[in-house]
């Protein structure tokens, strides 16, 4: 359709430890996406699976959910307040 937005959906990272809101790296680039006005996004409730890694994809689950892009990845503690993040 002419003029759609590009749907993405933005997965829950993968974390080994509970995190802070400032680190729900996940949560932020949703925020971004959506303020930029120009994506469509699934919300986490919608979502066929919570895959963390490119290994745990499924793409007919998402293909079912009309999703243009996905984005996944982990995050790792690294040191005192320091965190590692992994998109994919």
């Amino acid at each position: 359709m002419e003029g759609a937005l590009p749907l993405v959906a933005v997965v829950p990272f993968g974390a080994s430890l509970p995190l802070s809101e400032s680190e729900d790296v996940s949560a932020i680039i949703h925020a971004d996406l959506g303020r930029s006005g120009r994506f469509d996004l699934l919300p986490v409730i919608s979502m066929p699976a919570r895959p963390s890694s490119l290994a745990e994809i499924r793409p007919e689950a998402w293909r079912s959910s009309r999703v243009d892009y996905l984005v996944v990845g982990q995050i790792t503690p690294v040191g005192a307040g320091i965190i590692s993040a992994i998109c994919a």
